[in-house]
C-alpha cells in the first residue's frame, strides 16, 4: 500500500516536470498510447532518444507490467539478432573487396 502510494505520487511529480503540460494533449497521448501502445513499445529500440523516453510514458500511463516485459523483450530480442546478422552479412560482404 506505502509502495503504490509513492508510485502515485512519483507519477504525479512525473507530470508536473513536463514544461508544456496540457490536461487536452494529455487525454489525447493517453488514448493513443491505449490505442497504439504495444506497437509503440515493440518499435521504440529501434528509435534513438525517443525510444528511451518510451517505457517512461508506458510507466506513468500505468501500462500492464506483466505485457510491457513480454513486448520489451521481444523487441530487444528480435533487434539484437537483427543486429548481429547485419553486422555479420556487412563483414562477410566487406571481405569480398578485402580479397
Amino acid at each position: 500500500m506505502l509502495f503504490e502510494s509513492l508510485i502515485s505520487y512519483g507519477k504525479y511529480e512525473l507530470r508536473k516536470l513536463i514544461p508544456f503540460h496540457d490536461r487536452e494533449k494529455e487525454k489525447q497521448m493517453q488514448m493513443y498510447f491505449r490505442r497504439y501502445g504495444t506497437f509503440i513499445l515493440f518499435f521504440s529500440p529501434w528509435i534513438p532518444l525517443f525510444g528511451d523516453l518510451v517505457p517512461v510514458v508506458a510507466g506513468i500511463e500505468s501500462y500492464e507490467s506483466k505485457k510491457f516485459l513480454i513486448v520489451i523483450s521481444a523487441a530487444k530480442v528480435i533487434k539484437g539478432i537483427a543486429v548481429v546478422y547485419f553486422s555479420l552479412a556487412v563483414i562477410n560482404w566487406w571481405t569480398i573487396f578485402i580479397k
